[in-house]
């Protein structure tokens, strides 16, 4: 838990590209605040078993912890807990957070 802000600029320096699940995340803005990033595989975890006070219901979220190397990643299921690994290429949800 902590690693997502430093994982999602990891990802960033890898592939800067605009609509990827690092950059969106990065570029949310709410609250006027700038310090966005994508959850770490830990973070979600965690988020997960509060999943009910967090307004997570379902589906599946992108983390920005790699599984075997820079073209894939792990996601977090909201539907049974499950974490998995998959090629950044798949469409998935993305949750940007701020350090907690």
């Amino acid at each position: 838990v902590g690693t997502g802000y430093a994982n999602t600029s990891a990802m960033i320096a890898q592939s800067g590209v605009a609509g990827k699940a690092g950059t969106v995340a990065r570029a949310f803005r709410g609250g006027g605040k700038n310090d966005w990033s994508l959850p770490s595989k830990d973070e979600l975890s965690v988020l997960y078993t509060q999943r009910w006070k967090t307004g997570f219901v379902g589906g599946d979220y992108w983390s920005s912890s790699e599984y075997t190397g820079a073209g894939s990643a792990f996601y977090q299921s909201f539907t049974n807990g499950q974490q998995i690994g998959a090629a950044k290429s798949i469409a998935l949800y993305v949750r940007p957070v701020r350090a907690f």
